[in-house]
């Protein structure tokens, strides 16, 4: 299963993965107050805390807005549009969009992404 943040860059601009990463100390992520006027890193914090790269998976588009909704509200953040927080999650994660027709209604799902376990 892949996580987020399959490659790590050294200062050197060399590309280390597995192993060899574990070694680099990663600088602190900033607070989510300091991000919470840039919609970018909030949507790229969202997807770090609450998705993971998962190719066997699916999640319904709608229960991973909601669930940043909730995220968002409880962090004191406004939240994008449905469209654009789409938009901006395809920049964090890997994930192909699709529509099923369940009794009747259109339900989109992000395939390939699933929802962490708390």
């Amino acid at each position: 299963m892949d996580t987020l943040l399959d490659t790590v860059t050294t200062s050197g601009c060399e590309e280390t993965t597995g192993e060899q990463a574990d070694h680099i100390q990663q600088a602190p992520q900033p607070s989510i107050d300091d991000i919470a006027e840039d919609p970018e890193a909030v949507v790229e914090r969202f997807a770090e805390t609450h998705l993971v790269e998962d190719p066997e998976s699916r999640v319904a588009a709608g229960d991973v807005y909601e669930i940043y909704e909730q995220w968002a509200e409880a962090h004191g953040i406004d939240t994008d549009s449905k469209p654009w927080f789409g938009r901006r999650l395809g920049n964090y994660v890997t994930f192909e969009r699709n529509t099923d027709n369940e009794n009747g209604d259109s339900v989109r799902y992000y395939e390939g992404l699933a929802l962490k376990s708390e």
